[in-house]
């Protein structure tokens, strides 16, 4: 089991949303790893799901719809 640690992090600087055809991987690596150096990343879906990094995030935010 891992540890949950929480974090601080820097203002997201982009006003814009990601490109919807972004990979959640591309997503990470371009915009959101350079914020916590060093720090693990995981992304869950809707459903509290950690998703496959190839997932595209117009898929991804879909998971969120109510």
């Amino acid at each position: 089991m891992r540890e949950t640690v929480d974090v601080q992090v820097d203002d997201y600087d982009y006003q814009n949303a990601a490109n919807r055809t972004w990979s959640i991987a591309e997503w990470l690596r371009n915009r959101v790893e350079p914020c916590p150096p060093g720090s693990e990343i995981v992304v869950l879906d809707g459903l509290g799901e950690q998703p496959n990094r190839r997932k595209r995030l117009d898929t991804l935010r879909g998971s969120y719809a109510a």
